[in-house]
């Protein structure tokens, strides 16, 4: 069958001929095989003294207990497996269909736990490079980061087992802190189903309370993290849950400013729109909430930065939904042609009439327009989304690993490639040390 094999290291290991003879060793000799995941040992018998030499089909790198070597090909299988989020199943799947020898689970398993604290090491001096940098990019006093936060389950129920909370400056772009919750460790599960203590390992289960608080207990540990670091924050960018904005001014001792995220905002609104809709107001037809929508997006727009200027804006809204253009500000054509005037996003160009939707409309507008501090700063997550693309990517929803560390570790694996790139991959090996990632 075939195998994968490490040309370079190989062709140097039969140069160097026999340990008895040095007489030059030749691959047609090779009388016996011992395979260890992807790598083998080839017993390979020397044509002049007839003694057993083993050759290795790739480079060994000591293991962190520090008492035997392991293969690098199959730790780097490991990194691979992290990188493209399969699991221990998904990388033999694909060796199998090109009939090489595959690797059984424990090993792999194995070498992700060598490998994984060092993917984690990187991802925290990642972030921390990343802070100062948007430090730096700011006044040198205090930053402003877009936090979300991301459960590994699909649907809206709040019963995931694991979530990671996270914090991009809005400066650089980056991660600049990360933090992960989960609720299961399988190991203590087990020994607690079976009636006895644990086995001795690094439990990563860290909350014990519902899935929906997991949100403010990770934005918690990320500003008292940045807080050690000597970093100051003035604006926290996000949706409008506000224990977790409680949380992280009772951690941080400081009254931090809250500016809500457009995309968040937008949803909201809509959300609102609907269920006016469902209530039993007719008048707020598919067409009509779209309308009130550009509306809404088009006076933040038009004054970030000015939140009286948008708190007046808020204001003309609904009257001039209704035909009254008194506080209209220059974007309304009204004033050119009275007489002609017609709305172009309203059905048929007709003002709303229905008396006890406006007052829903204007009520609703008037909580906006009392929050418009936090609206007029243009806050956007949408960095925090990608991230959540490339985490769902290490650890898609529809597999579950987060009862072991491998959820942490393809965690740090996408906090790395947010911040470095695809080759971060390189850099771990590196760390490592492991041969270099020529090809990652």
């Amino acid at each position: 069958g075939r195998r994968i094999i490490d040309v370079a290291f190989l062709a140097d290991r039969l140069n160097r001929g026999c340990y008895s003879c040095k007489t030059e060793l030749r691959l047609v000799d090779i009388v016996k095989e011992a395979k260890s995941g992807f790598a083998s040992t080839f017993h390979t018998k020397c044509q002049s003294c007839n003694a057993i030499n083993m050759v290795l089909s790739s480079k060994t790198v000591l293991c962190k207990n520090g008492k035997r070597r392991t293969f690098t090909v199959n730790t780097k299988a490991a990194i691979a497996m992290e990188h493209a989020g399969i699991g221990p199943t998904h990388v033999n799947n694909f060796p199998t269909c090109l009939n090489i020898p595959s690797e059984q689970h424990r090993t792999i398993q194995r070498h992700e736990q060598f490998i994984g604290p060092v993917i984690e090491s990187c991802a925290k001096e990642s972030c921390t490079e990343a802070a100062m940098n948007e430090l730096e990019m700011t006044d040198w006093d205090n930053i402003t980061f877009s936090f979300d936060f991301g459960w590994q389950k699909r649907g809206r129920a709040m019963n995931s087992l694991t979530g990671v909370g996270h914090a991009v400056g809005v400066n650089n772009g980056d991660i600049i802190g990360y933090a992960y919750r989960s609720r299961r460790c399988a190991l203590c599960d087990t020994a607690v189903r079976l009636g006895k203590e644990p086995d001795e390992h690094v439990c990563r289960r860290n909350h014990f309370k519902s899935s929906k608080s997991m949100e403010a207990d990770s934005i918690a540990d990320i500003g008292k993290a940045l807080q050690e670091s000597g970093i100051s924050i003035s604006v926290l960018v996000g949706d409008d849950d506000s224990s977790a904005m409680k949380r992280l001014r009772e951690v941080c001792g400081q009254d931090i400013e809250k500016s809500s995220d457009l995309n968040h905002v937008k949803k909201n609104l809509g959300n609102h729109l609907y269920a006016f809709k469902s209530a039993g107001h007719k008048e707020l037809s598919d067409k009509v909430i779209k309308c009130v929508q550009k509306m809404f997006m088009y006076a933040i727009n038009q004054n970030k930065g000015a939140p009286e200027n948008l708190k007046a804006a808020f204001a003309a809204c609904v009257p001039h939904l209704y035909g009254d253009h008194k506080s209209c500000g220059t974007w309304c054509k009204h004033a050119e042609n009275p007489a002609t005037y017609r709305h172009s996003s309203l059905p048929y160009g007709r003002d709303l009439s229905n008396a006890k939707t406006r007052e829903a409309l204007t009520k609703l507008f008037n909580s906006y327009a009392d929050n418009a501090a936090k609206l007029a700063f243009h806050g956007s997550t949408q960095a925090n989304e990608s991230f959540n693309n490339i985490v769902a990517s290490k650890q898609p929803k529809s597999r579950h690993y987060g009862s072991s560390s491998s959820f942490n570790f393809r965690v740090g694996a996408a906090v790395l490639q947010k911040n470095v790139g695809y080759t971060y991959v390189a850099d771990v090996c590196d760390k490592a040390g492991l041969s270099p990632s020529t090809h990652a």
